[in-house]
């Protein structure tokens, strides 16, 4: 190195100062200073004056730096996966790298390094550190670390909680509509919590304003996976399409499933049997009303000699419908003079089958009168009405 700003003396002394890279904490240099000058009026220095060699050894002063300081202040922005954990330290004279240490248990396991990761100086300077990945639910030990070259610090542990997962709304659908009857139906479904507790109910009613509730089994539902629910529906009219939802309510909202629609089963049709008319030898007609509970109902007649019946007509008219009672009537013919027979009214329709209670009628007994004491002649009325007589080979009257 070379100074070379002159410094001019009548009495007294020169200062000049140097500056140079230090070796070494601890180590010995020797510093070799070259002093030269002219008197002011222009004479040299004897020559014994004019070079002054100063030798003298240097040595480095030993570094006063300590081990950081460090402390755990706060955490903060408790979630259920991550944590800020903020604290504060000081270098202590040299530059000290902080860190955060945490984990399951006080032997940690991971590290996160902190903002700003080197703090440098003697005063305290704030540092934090962002944790995330974390699990829900779970309690965490966490402490504070720092280093600077005269040693490393560690704050005392300490340990915080996640929350629980975070709730979002539920997720619910319709999955089948079943044991549809004409007053009710089984609702069946699937709702997932989404991590909130979740109340349930279904929605229904003729129009997608529903109007009506009905309470599900179970309820609430919680959890992170699907849980099958159910509910019933009653009091329901026949024969009328229906819309239903599911509804769940969590702590993050309410959500409902997407419509779905179902129809309920008609009434069985009813039958009301009415007096037997325009009864002769062979021949009678049977009448009866018919309600056909508001969908098409297809009427018959079954008859014969007994209530096994075994003979079927259909009725006039074959099919009936609406809600209110309908005249029908079936002509029975080809029947046998003076004989007993037996008849019931058969009515079907989406909703069942109904019969009518068996009834009777007898036909009118023949116009001929057959003579077993005597022999006649064949009457000329008697010929006309031959085909009615049971006995056709006997003579009548």
């Amino acid at each position: 190195m070379y100074h070379n700003t002159p410094q001019v003396l009548s009495s007294g002394t020169a200062t000049w100062t140097f500056s140079w890279t230090a070796p070494s904490s601890g180590s010995s240099t020797l510093v070799i200073f070259h002093v030269s000058g002219n008197a002011v009026d222009g004479n040299n220095f004897q020559s014994n004056d004019r070079w002054k060699y100063l030798n003298f050894p240097f040595i480095q002063a030993t570094s006063t730096a300590t081990a950081p300081s460090i402390s755990l202040t706060t955490i903060t922005g408790i979630s259920s996966t991550g944590a800020t954990i903020n604290g504060s330290g000081n270098a202590n004279g040299a530059n000290a790298g902080i860190s955060v240490e945490y984990g399951l248990t006080t032997s940690y396991g991971s590290t996160q390094t902190a903002t700003p990761a080197i703090i440098t100086g003697t005063t305290s300077t704030g540092v934090s550190a962002t944790l995330s990945g974390l699990s829900p639910s779970t309690t965490y030990h966490v402490r504070y670390k720092a280093s600077n070259s005269a040693g490393t610090t560690y704050t005392s542990d300490t340990t915080f909680t996640t929350l629980g997962p975070a709730v979002s709304l539920p997720t619910l659908s319709i999955t089948s509509i079943g044991a549809i009857s004409s007053s009710g139906a089984n609702i069946n479904g699937s709702a997932n919590a989404n991590n909130g507790s979740t109340t349930l109910s279904l929605e229904y009613g003729l129009t997608t304003s529903y109007g009506s509730s009905a309470s599900v089994t179970p309820s609430p539902v919680s959890g992170n996976s699907a849980t099958a629910v159910s509910g019933t529906l009653s009091g329901l009219t026949p024969n009328t399409l229906y819309h239903v939802r599911l509804k769940g309510v969590n702590s993050a909202g309410t959500a409902y499933s997407a419509d779905s629609t179902f129809t309920t089963a008609a009434l069985a049709p009813v039958i009301t049997l009415l007096p037997v008319s325009n009864l002769t030898v062979n021949s009678a007609t049977t009448n009866a009303e018919v309600t056909a509970q508001g969908v098409a109902t297809a009427v018959s007649v079954e008859y014969g000699l007994t209530t096994s019946y075994g003979s079927t007509l259909n009725a006039t008219p074959p099919t009936v419908f609406g809600n209110t009672p309908i005249s029908v009537f079936a002509v029975l013919s080809g029947l046998s003079a003076n004989t007993t027979y037996h008849y019931r009214y058969k009515a079907v329709n989406t909703g069942g089958t109904t019969y009518s209670p068996d009834a009777t009628f007898t036909t009118k007994p023949s116009s001929c009168r057959i003579l077993k004491s005597r022999v006649a002649p064949v009457s000329e009325s008697c010929i006309k009405s031959i085909s009615y007589c049971r006995y056709p080979r006997r003579f009548c009257v």
